[in-house]
C-alpha cells in the first residue's frame, strides 16, 4: 500500500501521542452533515432519508437470490418523517437489527445512481465517505483520493490517498518496502519474517481474518446424500496441514463461524475434541480412525462411482495455493478415495452449486460480523445460500430462536447449539482462515486491521508522521 501525505503536515499534539493529529472541535455535531461526493449526478447533494428509504427498498425488492434479502424481510414499513428522519417498524423483534442497518452491505445509494433499482454501473461508484475513487484494475490496483468535505471531517481524513497494489512477485515486495515506494505491505507469515530481518525497523500488525476456505456437499446428490459418506470425508481431512500449507502455519481451524469472530466462534476448548479437529499426532490417528470407520460403514450398504469423483475449485484458488489438489491428496492418503479437480470460474461455479451441479466444491468465501449472518442464509431452509441444500427443522428453529434473542450471552449459547448441529450434520466445513501479517514503516501511524472487510472507513485516522526518522528518503 503506498500512502500519499497531506500537505502541510497534521497539526502537533502534546505527550503522550508526540506528533499525532488533534481532530479540531466539530462545528455541526447537532446538524446531520452528510454529503454525496461532488461528483456527477450528485454534485455533493446532503444524503437524505429518502436515499436510505430508498437503498433499503431496493435491496428488500430485488433479485429473489440476492442474500441480504431475507434479513431485510424482517422490515414491515418504512416511512420517511423528515428529510433526516426514518421510521423503520419490524414485523417481529431480531436481535441483529442494529447490525442489520450498520453492516457493511447495507450500503447506502443514491436514486441517481440505480434508477428503476438497476444495477449501479462501474463508472458511478459515488459514495459519501472518507475517500473517492480515483481509478482501480481487479486483480492489479486500486486508488483512492482524499474526500475534503467529508462529514466526519475534523480535518480527516489525513492522508491525500491511498494506492493499493499487487506485486507480482515478493522480489517487488521487498524492493517497495526498501525504496519506499510502499509504505505498508500485506504478506504471509514466512515473507514477514523474512523481510524484518532485512528491514528490522518494520512495525507488525497481525489480525485473524474470518475469510476462509470452505467445502461443501449437495445433500440430494449420491454420496453425500449419505451422513456416514459425509463424516468420512469431513474427519479426514487434515486442517492443519492447511494451515501449514495455505498460511506458512499462521492460521487457525474453524467451525462454520471463522475463529477470529471470537465473539461468537465456538470455543477451541470444545472444538479439539471433534472429529477432524483433534490436536497431536494422537488426534490425527483418532480422526483418521473414525473416517474409516465411517466410510466402512457407508460401503457395507452403499457403492461408490466407479469414475474418480469430481471436486469443483474456485480456479484462482487451485492456483494460488492448490486447494483443490491438497484436497485430493489428503482423502486418497488417508481414504484411498479418487478425487479428479476441475476448477472453474467463481461465477460458473455458484451456479453450479445453486443447481446442484457441483455435489462436492471447495473455494473461499467471505467472514461476516454477526452471528445471524453466518447461520441463517447457508443453513436455514429459507436461505438464500442454503446451496446444500440442508432442510433440518430442528436447525430452523434453533437459526430463528437465535434472532429472537436479545441477551447476548443467551444468544451466544445459541450459537454454539448452531454450531454443534452443524458439525454433527456436516452438510460442509469451514476449514481453515488465515492471520494477516501488514508490515508498516514506523512513520505509519494508525494503520487500521479488522477481522472482515468493511472497515476501510476507518483509514480516515491513518496518517502519516514526517518527524519520524524513517520518513526520510520517503519519495
Amino acid at each position: 500500500m503506498r500512502t500519499r501525505r497531506r500537505a502541510p503536515s497534521p497539526p502537533i499534539s502534546p505527550p503522550p501521542c508526540p506528533n499525532a493529529p488533534t481532530p479540531s472541535p466539530s462545528s455541526s455535531a447537532s446538524t446531520p452533515s452528510a454529503r454525496w461526493h461532488d461528483l456527477p449526478p450528485l454534485n455533493g447533494r446532503p444524503v437524505t432519508a429518502d436515499d436510505v428509504k430508498f437503498s433499503i427498498e431496493r435491496q428488500l425488492s430485488g433479485d429473489t437470490t440476492f442474500v441480504r434479502a431475507p434479513q431485510w424481510s424482517v422490515i414491515d414499513s418504512l416511512e420517511v418523517t423528515s428529510p433526516t428522519a426514518i421510521t423503520v417498524k419490524l414485523k417481529a423483534p431480531i436481535a441483529a437489527a442494529h447490525h442489520l442497518f450498520a453492516d457493511v452491505a447495507s450500503f447506502i445509494v443514491a436514486p441517481e445512481l440505480a434508477p428503476d433499482g438497476r444495477d449501479i454501473t462501474l463508472d458511478h461508484q459515488v459514495g459519501s465517505g472518507p475517500f473517492l475513487w480515483v481509478e482501480w484494475s481487479d486483480q492489479r490496483f486500486a486508488s483512492v483520493r482524499r474526500n475534503p468535505a467529508w462529514f466526519g471531517g475534523d480535518r480527516r481524513p489525513y492522508l491525500d490517498g491511498i494506492s493499493l497494489v499487487q506485486p507480482r512477485t515478493t522480489a517487488e515486495v521487498e524492493s517497495g518496502l526498501r525504496t519506499r515506494a510502499l509504505d505498508v505491505a500485506v504478506v504471509n507469515r514466512t515473507l514477514a519474517d523474512h523481510l524484518k530481518r532485512a528491514l528490522p525497523q518494520l512495525v507488525e500488525y497481525t489480525v485473524g481474518h474470518s475469510m476462509f476456505f470452505s467445502v461443501r456437499y449437495s445433500l440430494v446428490n449420491h454420496p453425500y446424500n449419505d451422513h456416514r459418506f459425509r463424516n468420512a470425508i469431513t474427519w479426514a481431512l487434515d486442517r492443519r496441514e492447511m494451515v501449514r500449507k495455505f498460511f506458512d502455519g499462521s492460521g487457525g481451524l474453524s467451525p462454520w463461524v471463522s475463529w477470529p469472530v471470537s465473539r461468537w466462534t465456538l470455543p477451541e476448548s470444545e472444538l479439539t475434541v471433534v472429529p477432524g479437529y483433534r490436536p497431536g499426532d494422537g488426534g490425527r490417528e483418532a480422526d483418521l480412525r473414525e473416517a474409516r470407520a465411517a466410510l466402512d460403514a457407508f460401503r457395507s450398504e452403499k457403492t461408490l462411482p466407479a469414475d474418480p469423483l469430481p471436486l469443483f475449485v474456485v480456479d484462482a484458488t487451485e492456483s494460488a495455493i492448490g486447494l483443490g489438489s491438497v484436497i485430493r491428496d489428503q482423502l486418497k492418503a488417508a481414504l484411498g478415495l479418487d478425487i479428479r479437480v476441475v476448477p472453474m470460474p467463481l461465477s460458473q461455479l455458484v451456479g453450479l452449486l445453486l443447481s446442484a451441479e457441483a455435489p462436492f466444491a471447495a473455494g473461499p468465501d467471505t467472514g461476516w460480523i454477526d452471528l445471524d449472518d453466518w447461520v441463517y442464509p447457508y443453513f436455514h431452509s429459507a436461505g438464500t445460500r442454503n446451496s446444500f441444500p440442508l432442510r433440518d427443522p430442528d436447525l430452523d428453529a434453533l437459526i430463528e430462536k437465535q434472532r429472537l434473542e436479545l441477551n447476548e450471552t443467551a444468544r451466544r449459547d445459541l450459537g454454539y447449539e448452531i454450531q454443534r448441529r452443524i458439525l454433527a450434520l456436516n452438510p460442509g466445513a469451514n476449514l481453515v482462515s488465515e492471520r494477516v501479517v501488514a508490515l508498516a514503516w514506523p512513520y505509519v501511524k494508525g494503520y487500521p486491521l479488522d477481522t472482515t472487510d468493511g472497515y476501510q472507513d476507518r483509514f480516515a485516522s491513518c496518517w502519516i508522521d514526517a518527524s519520524d526518522p524513517t520518513f526520510r528518503g520517503r519519495a
